[in-house]
């Protein structure tokens, strides 16, 4: 694991990281966790994590839940490919066409739960929420409003490029014409308070929403261990980092020991 460059959420380009993949059980207790370098894809933590819990706890029978920022094909053939049972967030504006037409296609009723198969034994399950849909709304309208003013000359020059990180150094000789799309914002509204969500589990509709939405015990857990930083996380030593991580490590062994009763287990990233 290496001290190094790499995406940081803050915009903090020039400073060093370290990445940490962290695993918590339905209830938000520390179970395990990984360090990576800090230029490592986020989306290639998730299964070194799961293999390497698995191998050291034996673990024969979980189901690990994971956001969308963890979802991509390659990762969900590599949990089948393990015979790994998983709930997924899904990319529901990123699926098939045919599933696509599908889910718009759908009655908008909170009170329903819908389900199709995909790609041979996975299930895509798909809710609605009034709440969603006028978040989804307001969202995009505040979006769309501060494009107007930013862009009302029709024109891109360098005042309107983001100057985070090296942007600074960007040189824009021409302004370049823009304008807003208004047919991609209706087709945008139609999807206003949907969400998908992806899984191989035979467990029902609501149960598999329910568990996901579990994740919460995941910023729980980040918070926790956050709050025992003193300094800023990307900006503090390597070996100040790590500090709060080696009394984290001491904690989740107990953890497992008291989840040992349970019929299922439940593994979060």
């Amino acid at each position: 694991m290496t001290k190094t460059g790499g995406f940081s959420k803050d915009g903090k380009t020039a400073e060093s990281q370290i990445v940490l993949g962290l695993l918590v059980s339905m209830d938000g207790y520390p179970l395990s966790y990984s360090l990576f370098n800090g230029g490592q894809y986020e989306g290639r933590t998730m299964i070194p994590i799961i293999d390497d819990f698995v191998r050291r706890f034996k673990l024969t029978d979980f189901v690990v839940v994971a956001d969308a920022g963890l979802l991509s094909r390659k990762n969900i053939d590599l949990l089948k490919a393990a015979g790994y049972k998983f709930i997924l967030a899904g990319r529901i504006k990123k699926e098939s066409k045919s599933v696509c037409d599908w889910v718009l296609g759908l009655p908008k009723n909170p009170d329903q739960l819908h389900e199709t198969t995909i790609n041979g034994d996975e299930r895509i399950i798909v809710s609605y929420s009034p709440a969603r849909a006028r978040k989804d709304a307001l969202n995009r309208e505040k979006g769309i409003a501060r494009l107007r003013k930013a862009y009302a000359s029709g024109k891109i020059n360098k005042k309107n490029i983001n100057q985070r990180g090296y942007n600074k150094f960007l040189v824009v000789q021409n302004d370049v014409f823009v304008s807003i799309d208004e047919q991609k914002i209706a087709d945008d509204a139609r999807w206003d308070g949907l969400k998908s969500y992806v899984t191989n589990t035979g467990l029902a509709p609501d149960v598999v929403i329910e568990r996901y939405h579990e994740l919460w015990g995941v910023e729980r857990a980040l918070g926790l261990l956050k709050g025992s930083w003193k300094h800023d996380p990307y900006s503090t030593s390597l070996n100040a980092a790590l500090k709060p991580i080696s009394a984290f490590a001491s904690w989740h062994t107990k953890s497992i020991r008291n989840l040992s009763g349970c019929s299922r287990r439940w593994a979060l990233i």
